[in-house]
């Protein structure tokens, strides 16, 4: 129980922004030695790769909104950079000196908040995206999901957009794309030997 306890502690500060390079870092160099995920005589991975996989899973989930559909994207991450603006006014007032991103005065203007969101996109979610999606499948889309988004951005920031119109774009084709895949066949199901009581599993 000990254990376990300590193992969550350790997931939830693997959170913190300033392990990020850390996190995932040591995915990053287990994978490219190709000695992530080996297994033991039993068939089991090594506590340190479990380890490694939990920070990383938790860290990226905490930090998914960009990869999400735009509308929602936009949401989060303007909601994100006013915690961070709140942030910077209660420094100011405390007569600190006010911390990255957290500066108000940088972040007044959709094109200011854009490139705000593109650079986070670039340097520190994306890579940690690519990483993952070339080490695990199904997780593509939120690589191209990041990409989307970061065009979508780059119009506002340069001028050719308004978020407005960005957004009412993103939210049709979302509405596009969720109605395609809804008039999709469902997937045969097989009659027999469901494995319901799961004792091939």
């Amino acid at each position: 129980q000990k254990t376990n306890r300590g193992r969550i502690v350790n997931i939830i500060l693997a959170t913190d922004m300033t392990k990020h390079f850390d996190v995932t870092n040591k995915f990053k160099l287990k994978v490219e030695a190709g000695q992530f995920g080996e297994k033991d005589a039993d068939g089991h991975a090594s506590a340190e790769d479990r380890d490694i996989l939990l920070d990383l899973l938790m860290h990226a989930s905490d930090l998914s909104n960009p990869v999400r559909p735009f509308p929602l994207a936009k949401k989060w991450g303007y909601d994100i950079m006013e915690e961070f603006c709140s942030q910077g006014d209660m420094e100011k007032k405390l007569g600190m000196p006010v911390s990255p991103l957290c500066e108000r005065n940088d972040l007044t203007t959709d094109a200011q908040k854009a490139q705000s969101q593109i650079g986070f996109g670039d340097f520190v979610v994306g890579p940690m995206y690519k990483d993952m999606a070339a080490y695990f499948t199904g997780l593509e889309p939120c690589v191209e999901s990041l990409a989307s988004n970061r065009a979508y951005y780059v119009e506002v920031k340069e001028g050719a957009a308004t978020m407005d119109e960005v957004i009412a774009r993103a939210e049709t084709e979302l509405a596009a794309a969720e109605a395609a895949g809804a008039a999709e066949p469902a997937p045969a199901v097989e009659d027999e030997d469901s494995d319901i009581d799961g004792d091939d599993v």
